[in-house]
């Protein structure tokens, strides 16, 4: 059974933890989904009421990172295709491989929905990796495409291209 609840302090190594271990230059497996960045301990502190956590059979199996403040460095270089106002927007998501496809991301996104009432926005890379498996999720549980970010290099990649989602 898939529990969704606020984070604590006690749950941050399993959150850096699990960034890294989602990292795209730590993944070989990059079809099922990459984060870009990894998290590190005093990010996570210093948010850590911003953060959910999901488990399975009290085993921890994903995070979501969530914020009310919006990537303006990605914003005001995104051409928007959609109003993108009085939204909650999703960080960073990372769900265990153990646990894919069992609906910790479905479980997020509801709860995080019913948690602030309001819709929700996330990026999706498309480059470097192609992330294909991330794009193909959210617009299974009902994200669409209201953006598109591109960047001859952003965080250090080349050649950088995200969809900005909104639910």
């Amino acid at each position: 059974m898939i529990k969704v609840f606020k984070a604590n302090l006690n749950n941050i190594d399993f959150i850096c933890d699990l960034s890294e271990s989602l990292n795209y230059k730590n993944v070989f497996d990059v079809e099922n989904g990459v984060l870009i960045r990894v998290l590190d301990k005093n990010t996570v502190e210093n948010n850590i009421d911003n953060f959910l956590i999901a488990s399975v059979d009290d085993e921890f199996a994903g995070f979501l990172w969530y914020s009310w403040d919006y990537p303006y460095d990605m914003i005001n270089n995104t051409v928007l295709y959609e109003d993108i106002s009085d939204c909650v927007y999703s960080e960073q998501i990372g769900v265990s491989r153990k646990y894919k496809r069992c609906g910790i991301g479905r479980a997020f996104y509801e709860y995080l929905s019913a948690l602030t009432g309001k819709n929700v926005l996330v990026y999706v890379n498309k480059e470097p990796e192609g992330n294909l498996a991330s794009l193909n999720f959210h617009k299974s549980v009902g994200f669409k495409v209201v953006g598109i970010f591109e960047a001859d290099e952003f965080v250090g990649i080349k050649g950088f291209k995200s969809y900005l989602l909104k639910k």
